[in-house]
């Protein structure tokens, strides 16, 4: 049985490497120069960074069990913290209680918070809880904070909206209040069966040596093929099976894995009533950008933390992540994230990377003790994905089913319902149209 996976993002890869584990031969199909989509390692002012700064969490157990499975240790590669955020505003540690204890603790012993706030949170989490982590299709995260007491308080700025704009990368007002819960259900939420699913896993190298790579790796020497710089144009029925038209020449194969951002899909999808129903779908999808920031400091000067949260460039902006790159073998290089529309897109790059270091300026130590003074900014590179992820907004359409065709299987973040676009749900999206192509056999 041949099969082509067109897209080499993590679902593709994901996709690829349970068919090589499972005996196929997969012809992977990428029309960038390398592996890794939304999530691998560019080269910038001499350093290997990233497209975007990403974080794992310990709840992405898809992820984690492939990198062991292509030999990439997770213990090596990715530094464990208990979840924190340390911003202007809150400190809230995890303390190291079995679950759910450490979450209700973490909310308690929180500072910076009334009591109040406190106790409405932990009574929010535990009807969510009871609630099997599922709520209203149509209930914004905005709607759910005015229905529990939350709204304007410091655990909604300081916890909540950042947690949801990094993992939907979608303005309160709209998110999706039924993929929030979803995610806090198997984050905050995992309990005593999965210990750590809360964890910050932060990378030690960039991503495309954290898993695009050795993945393609992986899968070339187990019969695969990862081809780059091969643009798909079309895909069409071909008596039984399909073929795959690229700029230069025309492929077949008996099953096809698109694994591609949706904003793609649509254009690469043949003439079927099912994939029809998709395009209808994806036609009202929009889409947020996520910004990095890169600011280059002396290789002495680093956080106080490897992440913190800062205010927003502007007053209307959400608060921002960021991360200290020195452990990835980048010193003196700080990862601001910016996620979703907002102000700070009229900014240019010099104002932006201004206003970013100076609400950093709190959190900055030189040669491990606190900074007096903003360091001068040597360098910054602002990388700005103008449409990284579709928003995950509430009553949004997401594919009822992967299969279109006998031999036609869909894959991606966008797939994977009710997660928002992660890595992990990109993965778990790669793996499960896997389990269709090999039941399709």
């Amino acid at each position: 049985m041949t099969v082509a996976v067109i897209g080499a993002g993590w679902a593709g890869l994901a996709c690829a490497i349970d068919l090589a584990a499972a005996g196929e031969r997969p012809l992977v199909l990428e029309s960038a120069r390398q592996p890794g989509g939304r999530a691998r390692g560019v080269e910038l002012n001499g350093q290997t960074l990233d497209n975007g700064q990403h974080l794992l969490i310990g709840a992405y157990t898809d992820t984690l069990d492939l990198m062991r499975r292509i030999g990439v240790d997770p213990k090596t590669v990715l530094r464990r913290h208990r979840l924190f955020v340390a911003s202007p505003e809150l400190r809230l540690a995890l303390p190291a209680l079995p679950p759910p204890l450490d979450v209700a603790a973490g909310l308690l012993l929180a500072r910076g918070a009334g009591w109040g706030e406190k106790f409405r949170a932990v009574r929010a989490m535990k009807t969510l809880e009871a609630a099997g982590w599922s709520a209203p299709p149509q209930q914004t995260v905005a709607g759910w904070l005015a229905a529990t007491g939350l709204a304007g308080s410091v655990l909604a700025r300081r916890l909540y909206a950042p947690l949801c704009l990094a993992a939907l990368n979608t303005p309160l007002e709209a998110a999706s209040m039924a993929v929030f819960a979803r995610v806090l259900g198997d984050s905050l939420g995992a309990g005593a069966n999965a210990p750590g699913a809360t964890d910050y896993l932060v990378a030690a190298t960039d991503l495309s040596t954290l898993f695009p790579a050795p993945a393609a790796t992986w899968v070339a020497t187990h019969g695969g093929e990862v081809r780059t710089s091969a643009r798909v144009r079309a895909i069409a029925r071909q008596g039984q099976g399909w073929q795959i038209r690229l700029d230069d020449a025309a492929i077949t194969a008996d099953q096809v894995v698109l694994a591609v951002a949706p904003q793609h899909a649509a254009a690469l999808l043949p003439d079927l009533p099912a994939a029809q129903e998709i395009r209808q779908q994806l036609a009202t999808y929009r889409y947020e950008p996520i910004a990095t920031v890169y600011l280059g400091l002396p290789a002495d000067t680093g956080l106080s933390r490897p992440i913190v949260q800062i205010d927003g460039p502007s007053a209307d902006d959400a608060p921002v992540w960021v991360f200290d790159r020195a452990p990835l073998g980048n010193p003196g290089v700080l990862a601001c994230v910016i996620s979703a529309s907002g102000p700070w897109q009229t900014l240019s790059e010099a104002e932006l990377a201004q206003r970013l270091l100076e609400k950093a300026r709190p959190f900055l130590i030189s040669k491990g003790v606190p900074s007096n003074s903003a360091p001068i900014l040597a360098w910054q590179r602002r990388i700005v994905e103008t449409r990284a992820t579709f928003a995950a907004t509430a009553g949004l359409p997401r594919p009822e089913r992967i299969t279109l065709a006998p031999g036609l299987h869909l894959a991606g973040d966008w797939t994977w319902a009710p997660w928002p676009a992660t890595l992990e749900g990109a993965v778990r999206s790669g793996r499960r149209a896997a389990r269709a192509v090999l039941a399709n056999h």
